[in-house]
């Protein structure tokens, strides 16, 4: 059996729309994007090479990694245009609960 609970990481007026920004709470890190009046939340590092991908750029609901170039859809964290073997990068379930942005954990 697990328990759901959502952790608050940061206030939404901190990330601006189209936007991303590395986020650190509890010893963790994750990157919050904000699109489409949407927030996202992934890993910061690149699944190919580690690369902090706060780094990259984003294009839409696409992360892409700076060293790289490979690219990543926000929602579903699929590799865009799979080449080289990358996996795909892990996301989380964020929600905006008064004005905190919160990560929802599985325990």
């Amino acid at each position: 059996m697990s328990f759901v609970t959502y952790v608050p990481v940061v206030e939404a007026t901190e990330i601006a729309a189209g936007t991303m920004r590395k986020v650190d709470f509890d010893g963790r890190s994750i990157v919050v994007a904000k699109v489409e009046g949407a927030y996202f939340a992934f890993r910061p590092d690149c699944p190919h090479s580690g690369t902090n991908l706060a780094l990259g750029s984003l294009d839409g609901k696409v992360v892409e990694c700076p060293n790289h170039h490979f690219r990543f859809d926000l929602k579903t964290g699929k590799l865009i245009d799979p080449i080289g073997g990358c996996p795909d990068m892990a996301v989380f379930t964020i929600e905006e609960r008064d004005g905190m942005l919160c990560l929802k954990l599985e325990i």
